[in-house]
């Protein structure tokens, strides 16, 4: 793993480098909005080191930080960007009702490339399983969550999975660190 994807890996990184791409130079103080002051005094460093953001002291008055992307930064923050753009998913009108069998199981999901679904119910006779959910390329090299139980890309629990933020985020990172394993196939 390379500096740019470790830094990456931190909790609210890449959070503050969409803020800076989105938003511009911006005051150290105006990154509260992203987290908190002692989780952005902890990454600031780690991210100016790795050359993805250029931090600017400045004396009105009082110390003022200046933050802003590199160009190196405004790079990988476009890139990612585009990634999620491309693994944005719009939920259905009635998702409510095709997502009510459906909780995610944290506390299941050791590692980072895939979550795990309980469905209550599944088979309307009382039954509950674990659906597993994993972070892969379709046949076309696109970013999809492909189902083990069903067997595909598209599935009531594809569609829940992509509509929870942390899996949004890990698909993101698995991404980033090349984690993908690309499965034959011929659907999209």
């Amino acid at each position: 793993m390379d500096k740019d994807e470790d830094i990456l890996s931190h909790k609210y990184a890449i959070t503050i480098l969409l803020y800076l791409l989105d938003n511009g130079s911006s005051k150290k103080t105006d990154l509260q909005q992203v987290s908190t002051m002692h989780t952005i005094d902890k990454l600031l460093p780690l991210l100016e080191n790795s050359g993805l953001i250029s931090i600017e002291e400045r004396r009105l008055g009082r110390r003022i930080y200046a933050i802003q992307l590199t160009g190196k930064g405004k790079r990988i923050a476009e890139g990612l960007r585009r990634a999620e753009e491309v693994s944005s998913y719009t939920l259905p009108p009635n998702y409510e009702d095709q997502f009510k069998n459906l909780s995610a199981l944290t506390h299941l999901n050791v590692l980072d490339d895939h979550v795990a679904i309980h469905e209550f119910n599944y088979n309307a006779k009382g039954d509950d399983r674990v659906v597993f959910v994993y972070v892969k390329l379709n046949g076309n090299n696109i970013l999809r969550l492909w189902c083990e139980v069903d067997q595909t890309y598209n599935c009531v629990h594809t569609k829940y999975a992509w509509s929870l933020p942390d899996v949004q985020a890990m698909i993101q990172i698995q991404r980033d660190r090349g984690n993908i394993n690309k499965v034959k196939s011929n659907e999209n």
